[in-house]
């Protein structure tokens, strides 16, 4: 026979007991550190900083899916993440990395577990936004009737990433506009 496993707390409880646990490193001198412990201290407080943003990202994707930031008049989900002055520098990664984490599993299990930090997890969610939705071939057939069309009635155009403003490669049917959904 199995034990039944622990209640799991509130989400509440578990923030609080958090902010007491943060609270007593904070109260505990680094100073007292000797030289060997500085480094592996820091690689934790960077380790457990990339698990809080984790669990910000969580709460961004779940305010996505809820669409909370449209009925708490924000113009757009960054717009609300923006409203928490520690967050807003980190908005656009936030939000980049809520929306393709579950296009990049691997990566967000090592976020999840504080091995890669949101900087990280952002760029390799911008850089999957990035790809294409199939291989761009080179026009086999020789035809160079017009720059940017293929035989197959794609034109490749240079379009804009949303965020960056950096030119991304898409090769489209000819006439048929790239969409980008409302903020994304």
């Amino acid at each position: 026979m199995y034990a039944p496993a622990p209640a799991l707390p509130s989400w509440t409880e578990a923030a609080d007991a958090v902010a007491a646990a943060v609270q007593t490193l904070t109260r505990v001198p680094v100073a007292d550190l000797v030289d060997a412990q500085l480094a592996p201290a820091l690689a934790e407080v960077a380790t457990q900083a990339a698990r809080l943003h984790s669990v910000a990202v969580d709460v961004v994707a779940e305010a996505d899916v809820r669409s909370v930031w449209r009925t708490q008049a924000a113009s757009s989900l960054r717009g609300w993440v923006r409203r928490c002055v520690q967050l807003a520098d980190d908005s656009t990664r936030l939000v980049t990395a809520a929306r393709t984490r579950p296009f990049m599993p691997k990566m967000a299990k090592l976020f999840s577990r504080g091995q890669v930090s949101l900087a990280q997890m952002g760029t390799a969610a911008r850089q999957i936004r990035r790809l294409p939705d199939a291989p761009a071939w080179p026009d086999q057939g020789g035809n160079s009737s017009s720059a940017g069309s293929h035989a197959d009635g794609t034109d490749s155009h240079a379009d804009f990433d949303a965020f960056s403003k950096c030119p991304v490669a898409v090769d489209r049917p000819r006439g048929k506009a790239l969409t980008w959904p409302e903020e994304f």
